[in-house]
Protein backbone atom coordinates (compact mmCIF):
# COMPACT_ATOMS: atom_id res chain seq x y z
CA UNK A 1 0.00 0.00 0.00
CA UNK A 2 2.92 2.65 0.86
CA UNK A 3 4.18 1.77 -2.65
CA UNK A 4 0.89 2.15 -4.17
CA UNK A 5 0.05 5.45 -2.26
CA UNK A 6 3.85 7.13 -1.79
CA UNK A 7 2.20 9.56 1.26
CA UNK A 8 4.30 12.22 2.78
CA UNK A 9 3.23 11.64 5.73
CA UNK A 10 1.34 9.15 8.15
CA UNK A 11 -1.01 9.82 11.05
CA UNK A 12 -0.71 6.92 13.52
CA UNK A 13 -2.16 6.08 16.75
CA UNK A 14 0.46 7.57 19.69
CA UNK A 15 2.79 5.11 20.82
CA UNK A 16 2.42 5.53 24.41
CA UNK A 17 -1.13 5.06 24.46
CA UNK A 18 -2.15 3.05 27.33
CA UNK A 19 -4.41 0.40 25.16
CA UNK A 20 -2.31 -2.60 23.89
CA UNK A 21 -4.04 -2.36 20.45
CA UNK A 22 -2.67 1.00 19.66
CA UNK A 23 0.69 0.32 20.88
CA UNK A 24 0.51 -2.52 18.30
CA UNK A 25 -1.06 -0.32 15.51
CA UNK A 26 1.64 2.09 15.86
CA UNK A 27 4.67 -0.54 15.99
CA UNK A 28 3.31 -2.35 13.19
CA UNK A 29 3.04 1.50 11.13
CA UNK A 30 6.55 2.22 11.99
CA UNK A 31 7.74 -1.39 11.01
CA UNK A 32 5.82 -0.97 7.42
CA UNK A 33 7.57 2.53 6.95
CA UNK A 34 11.12 1.02 8.08
CA UNK A 35 10.65 -1.44 4.86
CA UNK A 36 9.26 1.06 2.64
CA UNK A 37 12.71 3.24 3.20
CA UNK A 38 11.56 6.56 1.73
CA UNK A 39 11.32 9.73 4.00
CA UNK A 40 7.28 10.06 5.47
CA UNK A 41 7.02 12.73 8.41
CA UNK A 42 4.86 10.65 11.03
CA UNK A 43 1.92 12.12 13.46
CA UNK A 44 0.93 10.13 16.05
CA UNK A 45 -2.40 11.33 17.51
CA UNK A 46 -3.96 10.31 21.06
CA UNK A 47 -7.07 8.52 21.34
CA UNK A 48 -7.04 8.07 25.18
CA UNK A 49 -5.43 11.95 25.33
CA UNK A 50 -6.94 12.64 29.23
CA UNK A 51 -3.98 10.01 30.34
CA UNK A 52 -1.28 12.43 28.07
CA UNK A 53 0.36 15.03 29.78
CA UNK A 54 0.01 17.94 27.51
CA UNK A 55 3.73 18.87 27.11
CA UNK A 56 4.13 15.67 24.84
CA UNK A 57 1.72 17.46 22.63
CA UNK A 58 3.72 19.52 19.62
CA UNK A 59 1.30 19.79 16.68
CA UNK A 60 -2.30 20.96 15.26
CA UNK A 61 -3.20 19.35 11.75
CA UNK A 62 -6.49 20.25 10.35
CA UNK A 63 -8.71 17.25 9.71
CA UNK A 64 -11.25 19.07 7.16
CA UNK A 65 -10.33 16.54 4.39
CA UNK A 66 -10.60 13.24 6.04
CA UNK A 67 -12.83 14.12 9.28
CA UNK A 68 -15.72 12.32 7.65
CA UNK A 69 -13.99 8.92 7.15
CA UNK A 70 -13.03 9.72 11.04
CA UNK A 71 -16.87 9.68 11.78
CA UNK A 72 -17.15 6.19 10.64
CA UNK A 73 -14.05 5.08 11.89
CA UNK A 74 -15.72 6.23 15.08
CA UNK A 75 -19.56 4.85 14.36
CA UNK A 76 -17.41 1.41 13.67
CA UNK A 77 -16.14 1.16 17.48
CA UNK A 78 -19.35 1.29 19.46
CA UNK A 79 -17.82 -0.34 22.36
CA UNK A 80 -15.56 3.66 22.32
CA UNK A 81 -18.15 4.93 21.55
CA UNK A 82 -20.85 3.62 24.51
CA UNK A 83 -20.85 2.35 27.55
CA UNK A 84 -21.62 -1.64 27.86
CA UNK A 85 -25.08 -2.19 29.68
CA UNK A 86 -24.70 -2.74 33.25
CA UNK A 87 -20.26 -1.42 33.38
CA UNK A 88 -20.00 1.00 34.60
CA UNK A 89 -16.24 1.00 35.14
CA UNK A 90 -15.81 0.67 30.48
CA UNK A 91 -14.39 4.05 30.19
CA UNK A 92 -15.94 5.69 26.37
CA UNK A 93 -14.36 8.38 24.33
CA UNK A 94 -17.13 10.56 25.86
CA UNK A 95 -15.63 9.94 29.22
CA UNK A 96 -12.44 12.22 28.12
CA UNK A 97 -11.96 15.74 29.16
CA UNK A 98 -16.02 16.23 30.02
CA UNK A 99 -16.97 14.88 26.49
CA UNK A 100 -15.12 17.61 25.11
CA UNK A 101 -12.77 15.53 22.78
CA UNK A 102 -15.75 13.38 21.10
CA UNK A 103 -17.85 16.82 21.13
CA UNK A 104 -15.32 18.30 18.67
CA UNK A 105 -14.97 15.41 16.42
CA UNK A 106 -18.18 15.35 15.74
CA UNK A 107 -19.20 18.48 15.50
CA UNK A 108 -19.97 20.01 12.24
Amino acid sequence: MLNTWRPQSVFVNYAKDPTSDHVAVNAAVRAALRAYGRPVTVFEYPVWIGTIASSTLNSLACLGDVIGVMREALAAHASQMQRLENQDEWRTLSDLSGGDFVGRLLAD
